[in-house]
């Protein structure tokens, strides 16, 4: 019941009105955190009006709106939790200008992040003049190759742009890894290089945010750096960050199979005389139950009736549950969703 209330029809111009609703006094004239989108990835027209509403369930599954979570509690890592038990090799971002004095700081962090452990952990410098020839993607490249559960990788670069960020940060997510951000105060800027977006630790590809001392005498808050890398909990991914799962050739043929047959029961049903509000029995093989059928308020054409199967199939395929045991259940909840879609 709840796929069916998810991929409701009315689902979309619900969740557009609760945005355009939303209570705006608040931030002057800004939604509320728990609705804003990020700003890497907000959407705006040329003339800067909003976005027109999805039109469609398929909109939703294709493309979901990407919510913040609420709020962190006010103090450090209150929002996330410590997590003393938990282990997993971490990601240092380092951001600054030009002649701030990152590669120094990153051999800092280095040489005290390897020596902990016994020196069994091993500490990996990114650094952005190894991947000068191939820009922000080999660094990014780079930084994902050695991204893994045991060893720490410090990116020592500019990282200006918030957007090159927040994809450092998925990276993380992606493997399961806390993340930290290191600001670097000084430098000057360059015109062959973009300029420094500032980081804001009210975002969370820039949680947790650590400023290196203006005096490059005095050393890291590095035991604030460990507790943020050490012993909090990583993000869980979420949809964008998340393996698609595998599914056997098999299930995906059968699943399509007993989707087809169910439009052309329904279809040879309304060419046979039923009339609307009559109960359409289908009997079709893969099906659980007996008195499996819906009821038809109106006629229905072919084209309709494969439009909500293929938005049904796109869901079913990213949430395939456990494969051919849940098929009977797919296809019961395909004909629950045909009858909350068929008004």
């Amino acid at each position: 019941m709840q796929l069916v209330k998810l991929l409701g029809k009315s689902f979309p111009l619900v969740l557009w009105h609760r945005l355009r609703s939303a209570p705006f006094q608040e931030n002057k004239g800004q939604p509320p955190a728990s609705l804003r989108v990020p700003e890497p990835y907000r959407r705006r027209s040329a003339r800067g009006r909003p976005p027109r509403p999805p039109h469609s369930a398929r909109h939703v599954l294709q493309r979901p709106p990407r919510l913040l979570a609420p709020p962190r509690k006010a103090g450090p890592f209150c929002g996330d939790g410590l997590l003393p038990s938990l282990v997993a090799m971490p990601l240092v971002v380092l951001c600054g200008l030009p002649g701030s004095g990152k590669s120094r700081r990153a051999e800092e962090l280095r040489e005290a992040l390897g020596a902990e452990e016994g020196g069994e952990r091993r500490v990996f410098v990114v650094a952005e003049a190894a991947a000068a020839g191939g820009g922000r993607a080999a660094l990014r490249a780079e930084a994902e190759r050695l991204l893994s559960r045991r060893d720490v990788v410090v990116v020592d670069a500019g990282n200006e742009l918030k957007s090159f960020r927040y994809e450092l940060y998925c990276l993380s997510k992606h493997a399961g890894t806390p993340h930290c951000l290191v600001l670097c105060p000084g430098g000057a800027p360059r015109p062959d290089r973009s300029p420094l977006e500032a980081p804001d630790p009210r975002q969370r590809w820039d949680w947790p945010l650590f400023t290196a001392p203006a005096d490059e005498a005095e050393p890291l808050p590095l035991a604030e750096i460990r507790a943020a890398l050490f012993e909090r909990r990583p993000p869980p991914p979420n949809q964008s960050t998340r393996s698609q799962p595998l599914q056997a050739a098999g299930f995906l043929h059968r699943l399509d199979r007993l989707t087809q047959d169910v439009l052309a029961a329904l279809m040879a049903a309304q060419r046979g005389g039923v009339q609307p509000g009559q109960f359409v029995p289908v009997a079709v093989d893969g099906l659980r139950g007996e008195a499996q059928g819906l009821v038809l308020s109106r006629p229905v054409s072919l084209a309709e009736l494969s439009r909500l199967r293929r938005q049904f199939l796109s869901y079913a395929k990213m949430h395939p549950g456990d494969g051919e045991e849940n098929l009977p259940q797919l296809g019961s909840m395909f004909l629950q969703y045909l009858s909350r879609n068929l008004h």
